[in-house]
């Protein structure tokens, strides 16, 4: 705080510092200005004289609105060795002391920069882009998605099958035994059995499409209503590119489905280590409007992933940019480091849950 007040004292702004927060990466400072002309100053290059000054340049520092008049907040990242993490074990405990009813397909991500939870239904999305270069988490984040689903169901009679496609054939061979994999396997690297997989989806879609025309509904949601008994499809695809790039029938498919899979109860989380243009092509961008950036090298990746650039200054290791189809912009969060054995734990209990039912 008083490295921060001399720094304001140095480039000529009168600025209060009325609190500050510590999340898990960033401490958040709300800052009071007499002058509002002093804020408008601060944004025409003050924040990077603000950041060389606190020695935090190459990540920046981010201003965020605030609700009171003449009031922001500055969100400052701290040196690495005084970071903190949101294991496993408090997703579990999310989803053990908080289940959201009106949420179909609940995902604890993380917390945000002050250190709450943050959390969305994958079914609202309907559709996700997750991408990050080596090291930035994106696995991570994947996994995190996935064990945030299998606690829910192993907690409520929630009906969701899994179609998981891993062309590295490490990430997701830990979920090889679940007994809810839509054709009773995790796919990897064979892309003729990966098109088979996506056309089977292709057709389940059609299929309950045309039978909701039949019972006169026009999604699952209506269709469960009227005690159809259709499960939620959640499709996860650990690297994108590698498929895009073997083989354009396989993009074909997947566009399909996102085009006209949300109604049928199908839902896409792409990832990738290569956001450009090519791999995330525009059908597939105007069909998933929700995204979630971790760091990348350059702003052109940021822009690729939230039409804006900040990815870029992300601090690797789980720091992500999320911006749903709800938001107008998007937010920081922190994402839970979750481990194999976080993985372990939620396929042999949502293993045992499934068997009893």
């Amino acid at each position: 705080s008083d490295l921060l007040c001399s720094a304001f004292s140095e480039i000529g702004i009168r600025a209060e510092i009325q609190t500050k927060a510590n999340g898990h990466r960033l401490t958040r400072y709300k800052v009071y200005f007499s002058d509002i002309n002093e804020i408008d100053k601060l944004k025409r290059g003050g924040l990077e004289k603000l950041a060389n000054l606190l020695g935090v340049q190459q990540q920046g520092i981010v201003q965020e609105e605030s609700n009171e008049p003449k009031t922001i907040y500055l969100d400052i990242p701290r040196l690495r060795d005084s970071w903190t993490f949101t294991t496993g074990k408090e997703l579990r405990q999310w989803v053990e002391t908080f289940l959201p009813d009106s949420y179909k397909l609940p995902v604890w991500i993380g917390t945000d920069v002050e250190n709450q939870p943050y959390y969305f239904d994958l079914s609202d999305t309907p559709h996700l882009f997750v991408a990050g270069t080596t090291g930035s988490g994106k696995s991570v984040c994947l996994h995190t998605i996935i064990i945030s689903l299998l606690e829910r169901m192993a907690a409520t009679p929630e009906n969701v099958q899994f179609a998981l496609i891993d062309p590295k054939e490490v990430e997701f061979s830990i979920y090889q035994d679940l007994p809810n994999l839509f054709m009773n396997k995790v796919f990897g690297s064979d892309t003729t059995e990966v098109i088979t997989l996506l056309q089977e989806l292709v057709k389940e879609m059609n299929t309950r499409n045309a039978s909701f025309q039949r019972i006169g509904v026009t999604n699952i949601d209506e269709a469960l209503h009227k005690g159809e008994e259709l499960p939620h499809i959640v499709i996860v695809i650990e690297e994108l590119a590698d498929l895009v790039m073997e083989s354009k029938e396989i993009q074909t498919d997947i566009i399909r489905l996102a085009q006209k899979g949300r109604s049928s109860g199908i839902h896409l989380v792409l990832a990738t280590q290569r956001p450009d243009s090519q791999i995330f092509s525009g059908l597939l961008r105007s069909n998933i409007p929700s995204r979630i950036a971790l760091s990348v090298q350059k702003s052109t990746e940021s822009k690729i992933i939230l039409d804006d650039i900040g990815a870029e200054k992300l601090l690797g290791r789980g720091d992500m940019l999320i911006k749903l189809s709800s938001d107008a912009v998007p937010k920081r969060i922190h994402g839970v480091f979750v481990n194999r054995d976080d993985s372990v734990q939620a396929v042999k209990k949502f293993t045992a849950s499934f068997s009893r039912q």
